[in-house]
């Protein structure tokens, strides 16, 4: 365990590089960014309290973004067995992991459900999800997609409805909803869904490569959580980095 600085500038975690360490951040702003071709796409920011890296150092993948510091940064870099020994002895730190990782179990059975009535039916089948007594609207928030989504918006009333790329033609596992995009895509194949849990609609991040935005925070693998919650009435969600022109607005009557 040792403490390292960082310049405005430097960077911290290079995509593609192995997970072997994890850093807690004790001061300053971070960047997570990824690339797409020669394109710097940023996915959102990182404060004092939070983790970076810990996803990887956890199931032994390579980073799966990059990681610089916007401002002057202090850091503590844990080695696995420190962060397991960190985790084991401090019960907010265990519980939000674990938390993480249920999130992305409960992730994985949905889409092994999903792919199991695709390969059965060779379509979609939402016959068997529960329908919800309230229903969220998604509308396009930008003229750059409005040509996609229906003026009058798509209503969504089911326990889980996704959003995502229009799949190549041997690409399976695709979204309920399905937009059109240029390479290199922001959109994953199956991004982000709106989902209800305990009657309380939420956005949960489909393990995405750039991650989605909602309300200004930033959700997915490399940060916090995979949910957010919505609120009553408008929602912003953006899917694919900070800049991405999948914008959305997401109505809660």
């Amino acid at each position: 365990m040792k403490e390292i600085q960082f310049e405005p500038g430097e960077v911290i975690l290079h995509e593609g590089d192995p997970s072997e360490t994890v850093f807690q951040l004790l001061s300053g702003q971070v960047e997570v960014y990824g690339k797409r071709k020669e394109q710097i796409v940023v996915l959102g920011h990182l404060e004092a309290g939070d983790y970076l890296g810990e996803m990887g150092l956890i199931d032994e993948q390579p980073r799966s973004t990059s990681a610089r510091a916007v401002t002057d940064v202090a850091a503590v870099e844990l080695e696995r067995w420190e962060f397991i020994r960190l985790v084991s002895e401090q019960p907010a730190s265990a519980y939000r992991l674990i938390s993480r990782l249920a999130q992305h179990l409960r992730r994985m059975n949905k889409d092994l459900l999903s792919l199991a009535d695709d390969l059965e039916d060779g379509v979609p089948d939402h016959s068997t999800q529960h329908e919800m007594p309230q229903a969220v609207t998604l509308y396009a928030a930008i003229d750059d997609i409005a040509g996609h989504v229906p003026k009058e918006g798509v209503t969504i009333a089911t326990f889980g409805f996704s959003i995502g790329r229009l799949p190549e033609p041997a690409e399976r596992g695709w979204a309920d909803f399905q937009l059109p995009d240029s390479v290199p895509s922001r959109l994953s194949l199956r991004h982000f869904a709106v989902v209800s849990l305990e009657g309380v609609w939420a956005v949960q991040d489909l393990g995405s490569e750039l991650g989605t935005e909602v309300n200004g925070t930033v959700i997915g693998r490399d940060f916090n959580s995979d949910f957010l919650e919505l609120k009553s009435g408008d929602n912003a969600v953006v899917a694919g980095g900070s800049d991405s022109p999948f914008c959305f607005r997401l109505s809660v009557a």
